[in-house]
This record gives structure tokens, sequence and C-alpha cells, in this order.
């Protein structure tokens, strides 16, 4: 597999809007999965470490410096179609990745800026921006088909407060210029842990997020959280060489991946995609996926659903991914992002 990829040039990114059942969250790595190329059991590219940190130590790789951009946004459909005063302006978020690989142990530091609780009154349109530092360290292990994974990360917010935005020049000005406020009970610092098998077309994962979890100042740990946060993912993957040991051109794969407590609710991701190598060094990706949140048992409601796609290409040092995701309720709540990621 390349050596060089994106460390995630993903949609982890894209803002989970308030649109119906799809929740509320942080932007960014809280949620690296919401992107069609991505599923816990993916395990033969770097990227797929932030996923699940065991798929760090299945990577070949040498000691390698990514550096990442993402911009993406979420879009409320009616402003656009209303014309509201700066409408493509809703949910910007842009993040900045800094990763460090050595063979089983990765170090990510990541700033995020958003702007949110958009506002229209007599004074004009205005934000409450937000920014996020945080700290990421993964270790992994392997050995034959097995492997496992430890991560610890940390961060904290910081807002400025209802700043009035005239034009892209000022928005740009109040978004990375000037002090912010820390938010009290925003710090937080989680411990994970994951195991996974790994049989070259089959794979199969498990990762509980949150082992140990602090957060709005409280310190959590017990069988809740870890239910809450556990994660399981199943994947089938054509090969990468025929039996001859020629590259093959198409490589479709299909996953599945569970989020949360099964015995009451859960977040179920369905993935499908295709590769196409053009050269060892050189692939397009394509894929496409359908998430839904509150899932009980197989029992499937479009008003918690989401569609994703993503088109991306891949090469030895960077990488370029498109992506935009649509809610199923209505279709009036879009999730567009771009990304590109360059490696050393």
């Amino acid at each position: 597999m390349r050596r060089k990829v994106t460390f995630f040039f993903l949609i982890l990114i894209i803002v989970m809007a308030e649109v119906f059942s799809v929740p509320t969250s942080s932007y960014g790595y809280d949620d690296l999965s919401f992107s069609a190329l991505y599923n816990p059991s993916y395990f033969d590219r770097i990227e797929d470490a932030m996923i699940n940190p065991s798929a760090l130590s299945r990577v070949e790789t040498d000691d390698q410096m990514y550096f990442t951009f993402i911009m993406s946004e979420s879009w409320d459909t009616p402003i656009m179609r209303r014309k509201e005063d700066m409408y493509a302006l809703q949910n910007l978020n842009t993040e900045v990745h800094f990763s460090f690989v050595g063979n089983t142990l990765s170090l990510t530091a990541i700033t995020s800026t958003w702007f949110s609780d958009r506002m229209i009154s007599e004074s004009g349109l205005s934000f409450d921006i937000y920014n996020r530092i945080g700290i990421q360290i993964d270790w992994s292990g392997s050995f034959d088909f097995f492997s496992f994974g430890v991560r610890i990360k940390g961060g904290g917010d910081m807002r400025r407060r209802n700043r009035t935005v005239t034009g892209v020049i000022n928005a740009i000005e109040n978004a990375y210029f000037g002090s912010f406020d820390n938010v009290d009970g925003s710090e937080f610092f989680d411990i994970g842990a994951s195991l996974a098998l790994n049989f070259n077309v089959f794979s199969l994962s498990y990762f509980v997020e949150n082992i140990i979890s602090y957060r709005s100042n409280e310190l959590y740990f017990g069988w809740q959280e870890i239910l809450d946060s556990s994660s399981f993912g199943i994947s089938l993957r054509y090969p990468q060489f025929t039996r001859r040991g020629d590259l093959n051109l198409f490589r479709p794969r299909i996953g599945y991946s569970i989020r949360g407590n099964i015995f009451d609710t859960a977040t179920v991701t369905f993935n499908a995609g295709i590769e196409m190598q053009l050269l060892p060094t050189l692939s397009i990706h394509l894929a496409t996926a359908y998430r839904e949140y509150d899932h009980r048992a197989f029992n499937f409601n479009r008003e918690n659903g989401v569609l994703m796609f993503a088109l991306a290409a891949e090469g030895d040092s960077y990488a370029v991914q498109l992506m935009c995701n649509v809610d199923t309720a209505s279709f009036s709540r879009v999730y567009p992002a771009i990304a590109f990621t360059l490696s050393r």
C-alpha cells in the first residue's frame, strides 16, 4: 500500500447540524468517520488510524510528517433560498492538522476555528466564533492477524462572542486575529483502546473511545461510558494485487459499523466504495455511505439519516478530497467539505 498518504483528509470535520435527530457536535476530530471513505474496520491507509488506533501498526511507513488543511460547512438550504446576508457563511469550520508518525506511534496537534449561532439583527450579521486546540497520541502493536492500540487525547475551547461580520475580509479578521476568552468547562481528556483482526480482505474491529473521560469538570469512568463510546466495525476489501503480482485496477470495498449502546440506541453506518489504482502511488477513490442516528435493532428511520458522498485523489505525498453529505429527513441540510494533505 502507498507509504505516503493523507493522515486524515476527511470530513471529519463537517459540522453536525441541528437537523432532526442528527445530533449537534463540535467540529472536526470529534467525529472523523463523518465521511463515506472511512470506517473503524478499514486498515490499509494511515488515515484509517485516526478512526481506530489499531490500524497504525498495520501501515508500513517511514517516519512522516503530515500537514492537513480542511474547510467545511453545514448549510441550511432555506437560508440560501431566502438569500440572507452572506448566506453561504453559516457554520464555516477550518482545521489545521500537524501529524508526526513514527512506525507504531503518532502525535497529532489540531487547531480548529468555527462559526456558530448565526444571527441577523438591526446591527447586522453576527456569530459566536470558537477555537479549539487539541492534541492526540496513538500507539499500536500487532502480531500475525491481531492488532491493538491505545489513544490519549485532550484539549479545550476558546470563544469570541457576538462578533459582527460585514464581509469576507472581516470574517477572516474575526476568526483568526484578536483574543479569545476561555470557555469554562470545555477542557476534555480521554483515554481509549482498541482491538482488531485483519485477514487481508476481511477486517473486524472494536474500539472504546472513552474508557476514562474528563469533561465538564467531571471524571467519567464506568460501564455506561464504555458502552456509549464503543464502536464495532466489519469490512470486506478486494486485494491490491492479483495472484501474479499485478496491480488490480479496481478495488471495491464494503463496510458496516455501529457506535454506541447496542442495548439501547446506536449509530449505524453502511459504507461502499471503489478505488481505481492508476499507479502504485496514484489512485482515485469514490465512496458513498448511509448513516443513521438513534437506531434501534434494524428499525430504520430516514428522519435520522444522512447520505454521504466522497471523491478523493491520492498521490505519493499529497491528497485531495471533496465531500458532500445531506440529511435524508428533508434534504434541506447539506454538509460540503474540501481537504488537502501534504506529507514528507
